[in-house]
């Protein structure tokens, strides 16, 4: 390799760095709260993620195909729609975007041989907003329950048996695919039913609530660099004790020992859960 080659390449990891630190102060530091969740924080989040759309899709080095560039764009159109409109199912459309993305993304590496990270890249993202649902919920009966586990343990034999048979056929010499495939495998089989599920109990979920008060005894912000910030309040009712994800102007608001109102919902496959709702707490 160059010196100039691996200069650039040293300046780039330190750029990414830098916007790595950059975007977690701006996102954890309480000060900037108000201005994240304002109208201008929305606008520069959507500026943003329109910039980098753009980038994508008129990039020469890259090069998306036109099928390509559209599905990316029409996230940047999602995204927008969002978050201006907040909608209860709104989950739903990033789920419904994230398979149309993949039918995308195979049908454009089928094309051109080429596995565009570009374009499957919204369609991981869009996929972990509409999971991001299970950190705001406690289910009452835990979460591995079995009307989520049995679907999901089917769902990991089939693609785990079919991904090991696949690896014995081809990467014989491979060992390092030999082992990778059949994992990755075992991890996706499981998660994605599991959490496929798990989130549309909820998004689909039109029973009425019924509304128990609790008492806050902890607070944390859970963080890191391969996680989303999730922002959690222990909360205590007699014997009763657990952890629930709020967003953030909620975390800020409310104290340690104040009473805050949580909402149990039957749910679409019948697994019973807590959700905050802001609509019971408008007088704290």
């Amino acid at each position: 390799m160059s010196k100039k080659k691996e200069f650039e390449i040293n300046i780039k990891t330190m750029v990414l760095i830098v916007l790595f630190i950059a975007f977690a102060i701006y996102t954890l530091i309480p000060q900037l709260r108000e201005f994240r969740t304002s109208i201008y924080g929305h606008i520069i989040n959507n500026i943003l993620v329109f910039g980098l759309c753009l980038y994508l899709t008129i990039s020469k080095k890259i090069n998306v195909p036109v099928i390509g560039k559209i599905i990316i764009l029409i996230f940047d159109l999602l995204y927008l729609i969002c978050s201006i409109i907040n909608l209860k199912i709104e989950g739903l459309f990033f789920l419904i975007y994230s398979i149309i993305n993949l039918v995308v993304f195979i049908f454009v590496y089928k094309k051109t041989k080429i596995a565009y990270k570009s374009i499957i890249l919204f369609g991981v993202f869009s996929y972990l907003i509409f999971v991001t649902i299970i950190y705001r919920i406690k289910y009452i009966n835990g979460d591995m329950n079995p009307k989520f586990l049995i679907p999901s343990i089917v769902v990991t034999t089939i693609v785990f048996t079919i991904c090991l048979l696949y690896s014995l056929k081809n990467f014989k010499l491979d060992k390092e695919k030999l082992i990778c495939v059949p994992l990755l495998g075992l991890i996706l089989g499981f998660s994605i039913p599991f959490l496929t599920i798990s989130s549309i109990n909820v998004y689909l979920d039109k029973s009425s609530p019924l509304n128990e008060e609790f008492t806050i005894i902890d607070k944390s912000i859970s963080s890191g660099a391969k996680r989303t910030t999730t922002y959690n309040l222990k909360v205590k009712k007699g014997e009763t004790t657990f952890s629930i994800g709020v967003d953030e102007n909620i975390y800020y608001k409310y104290n340690i020992d104040d009473l805050i109102v949580l909402s149990i919902y039957t749910g679409t496959f019948n697994e019973p859960y807590y959700i905050f709702l802001n609509q019971y707490n408008n007088n704290n």
